[in-house]
């Protein structure tokens, strides 16, 4: 970080007009003070597919590309401004995808531990919610209603249970004691 100069950003959350996958970013950004600008975009469904001539339109003029064509995406403007006013930097750019952006706005925000090794057992701890909501997500996608019904009522008697025990012995194993600090890494709030 330069001492002699000083650094501005300003986000904008491009994302379907839905509750959903965003919610992480948003509640960091809240937590942090942070400040963003919305652009949604409204998808319906028809033939069982989701349709959106407006996200089509973007990606096919290329504004997309950063995203793989895709939603969710943030657009970042950075403006640095050297102390003395003799240099002055404007930068835009894009990231895509849910967990992207929530580890880029974590970090903006110092919200990713105190050093390396804590982000990177945040990161680590992500991933594998992640694989425990991916894993429930099988489930909910069964299309048979009864028979989706009975996996859920499973997924929550005795399917989750193993995935919770590894999460434990995974924070035991990091050395990682909730009872001291009241966090899972570190001693604050973070991803």
């Amino acid at each position: 970080k330069d001492e002699d100069s000083i650094t501005q950003y300003s986000l904008k959350l491009h994302h379907f007009d839905a509750i959903g996958p965003l919610e992480t970013t948003k509640l960091l950004l809240k937590i942090a003070g942070g400040t963003y600008t919305e652009s949604t975009y409204k998808a319906t469904v028809q033939n069982g597919r989701p349709s959106c001539p407006e996200l089509d339109a973007a990606a096919e003029k290329g504004y997309l590309a950063a995203s793989f064509g895709n939603l969710p995406m943030l657009e970042v403007h950075r403006s640095t401004l050297a102390k003395d006013h003799t240099k002055d930097f404007n930068a835009v750019y894009k990231v895509g995808g849910v967990r992207p952006i929530e580890r880029y706005v974590a970090r903006l925000h110092g919200l990713m531990g105190d050093d390396d090794a804590e982000g990177a057992q945040i990161e680590g701890i992500c991933d594998f919610i992640k694989e425990i909501k991916d894993t429930f997500a099988k489930i909910k996608a069964i299309q048979v209603d009864r028979k989706r019904e009975e996996s859920i009522k499973k997924w929550f008697a005795t399917d989750l249970k193993p995935w919770l025990l590894k999460l434990e012995a995974s924070l035991k194993a990091m050395e990682i004691s909730t009872s001291r600090t009241g966090y899972a890494v570190g001693t604050r709030i973070s991803l």
